[in-house]
């Protein structure tokens, strides 16, 4: 900018500059007096007015200090966007007339508003939504101080079910649209309301339940901008907060239980008093497993009822594994685990009492793609051998039909009874010595001799008379270390009397311990 005037004597009286094009109201002209000059603005023609007799270099001075602003400082110069330049008149005036007027231009430009956001949340399925980012902060020089709307939007990792929830307040209102995952906030507001309502903002999941990770996504990425008005915030993409979503596994508690299972009895429910849980499965499970772990023998059996239910069941015989597959209520897969039974097909699960008990595995499994699995519980079955049946005649030569029977404790000693031939077979038939291989001393089976009735095991026996057992257990207290009762040796090799009588019930030869115990009432003392 420069003035001169050839017949002023090298002064000015005065100059005016004014807004000649685009002006709005808060268009503002600025000048500091100095040098004689003053100035005086006119807000409503947007004219700024020199007085004051000084030099051309003074003026010159003066007119090149004049500045534009706006007011209010935070207004918008562009006047919402549509007034983006000015028109600058300049006229000096020499106290005799006034020069030509001279035009600069002044363009104006919108500041957008701005959102800072850098906030991790993490939600849990099934649990209670969570605030995104409480620490989001928006700012903007030239609106005002106010914003009308803002958009957050879920932009990565979005699945069905995500939501963004937001409570109108201030002025502000929200609306979620579930398709896209983005919540618009509508309303013209303060910058402090705004930023109010953008900590507010949770992430939630529905239906309540469910798994927040389908396809194990557990991701969002969240994006924020704020809009002034005119512009939209120009960190829309870049301003992000993150959502971690964690899924919960399955549950299985109640477990624990002891059951007593009885040789050959019908079979035992495992533990009817489970109850599962799954907060973020939709309120379905897809499989299960039951194991038997501690103790497995084979001819262990799971079982389970799935009638009614979308539930199928498989056992592994060979494994002790109970599979359960289908998709199905948490209630249908909590009541087919309530029914599984165990029984054992083998006629000696206890393995002569030296395996007496199953720990029992529950998994559940709700299919989600990691944390899908249950902690494994565990209950327990006890393995009783039941009761052993007495069979003793009233005499040696009393028929089958006099024998009288009775129950005895459950013998866990080898060497507890004297085996007899009862007319009657024993509980635990099964678990005789199946060896094939004879007693040199015994000889050669008879044709015909082994009954099936009389093979038990001497630890749950046939019992002989009172007589016989107290020949052998009072009046000939060697029998069973090498020694007839009357004090003989024993042919070399031989073992005693007590000892043979019960390899032959061992083996399951009749007329062998016949013989024997016809020896044993020969040699027994009296009582």
């Amino acid at each position: 900018m420069t003035v001169s005037d050839v017949d002023s004597n090298g002064n000015l009286a005065g100059a005016t500059v004014s807004i000649s094009g685009g002006f709005i109201a808060g268009d503002t002209l600025n000048f500091g007096n100095q040098n004689g000059i003053t100035g005086s603005y006119n807000a409503a023609t947007g004219v700024l007015t020199l007085t004051g007799t000084a030099s051309l270099a003074n003026y010159q001075a003066a007119l090149d200090s004049i500045t534009y602003g706006f007011s209010p400082a935070n207004g918008d110069p562009t006047g919402g966007g549509s007034h983006t330049s000015r028109t600058i008149s300049w006229v000096a005036n020499d106290g005799v007339a006034n020069s030509s007027s001279a035009t600069s231009t002044l363009t104006t430009v919108h500041v957008p508003p701005s959102v800072a956001a850098s906030g991790t949340a993490t939600f849990t399925g099934g649990g209670s939504p969570v605030p995104l980012d409480s620490g989001v902060t928006v700012s903007d020089p030239d609106s005002g101080g106010t914003l009308t709307g803002a958009t957050v939007s879920i932009s990565g990792g979005f699945i069905n079910g995500d939501l963004l929830n937001f409570a109108n307040q201030n002025g502000i209102s929200g609306s979620y649209n579930a398709a896209t995952g983005t919540l618009t906030l509508t309303g013209t507001a303060s910058l402090v309301n705004y930023q109010a309502a953008l900590a507010s903002i949770t992430y939630g999941f529905t239906p309540s339940n469910g798994d927040p990770t389908q396809g194990g996504n557990t991701l969002r990425t969240i994006s924020w901008a704020v809009n002034d008005g005119v512009a939209t915030s120009s960190s829309a993409i870049s301003t992000v907060s993150t959502v971690n979503a964690t899924h919960v596994a399955p549950s299985v508690a109640g477990a624990g239980n002891t059951v007593t299972y009885t040789k050959r009895g019908p079979a035992v429910v495992v533990d009817g008093a489970l109850t599962l849980n799954d907060p973020d499965s939709g309120g379905t499970l897809t499989g299960a497993t039951v194991t038997i772990g501690s103790g497995f023998f084979g001819g262990d059996t799971l079982a389970a009822v799935t009638t009614g239910t979308g539930i199928k069941a498989s056992y592994d015989a060979s494994t002790g594994v109970l599979t359960l597959t289908g998709k199905d209520t948490i209630a249908h897969y909590q009541s087919v685990l309530e029914s599984v039974t165990y029984s054992s097909t083998d006629n000696n699960p206890s393995q002569g009492n030296k395996d007496t008990t199953r720990t029992i595995s529950w998994v559940v499994n709700d299919g989600a793609a990691s944390n899908n699995l249950s902690a494994p519980v565990t209950s327990t079955i006890d393995l009783t051998p039941g009761q052993s049946t007495i069979h003793a005649p009233h005499g040696w030569h009393a028929s089958p039909l006099q024998a009288s029977t009775a129950t005895a404790p459950i013998m866990r000693g080898d060497a507890e009874l004297v085996t007899y031939l009862g007319p009657a077979p024993s509980p635990y038939a099964d678990e005789h010595d199946t060896s094939t291989t004879v007693p040199a001393w015994m000889g050669a089976q008879q044709t015909g001799e082994r009954d099936d009735r009389a093979a038990v095991d001497l630890r749950h026996a046939v019992l002989a008379t009172d007589a016989e057992l107290l020949a052998a257990r009072r009046g000939h207290p060697a029998v069973d270390h090498g020694h007839d009762p009357d004090g003989d040796k024993p042919a070399a090799g031989k073992p005693g009397l007590l000892t043979q009588l019960k390899a032959a019930g061992r083996h399951g030869f009749i007329h062998e311990r016949q013989a024997l115990l016809k020896d044993l009432h020969k040699r027994s003392a009296p009582r």
